[in-house]
């Protein structure tokens, strides 16, 4: 029972970890994104980056 039980905590702070990193990621995404597309002079190497950090975000 005692395996069960710690095998359980173990898998659960596993994903804990996992969706916090997620969030984080995703967070450095959007804001990369928004910079991007925020500046004014966008050129065509800006046009790429905003593309690939809008694909990285899902």
């Amino acid at each position: 029972m005692n395996e069960i039980i710690a095998t359980y905590v173990y898998a659960h702070e596993v994903a804990e970890q996992m969706s916090l990193v997620g969030v984080f990621l995703g967070g450095v995404t959007i804001t990369i994104l928004i910079t991007l597309v925020i500046l004014k002079n966008a050129g065509k190497l800006v046009n790429w980056m905003v593309g690939i950090s809008a694909l990285g975000g899902f």
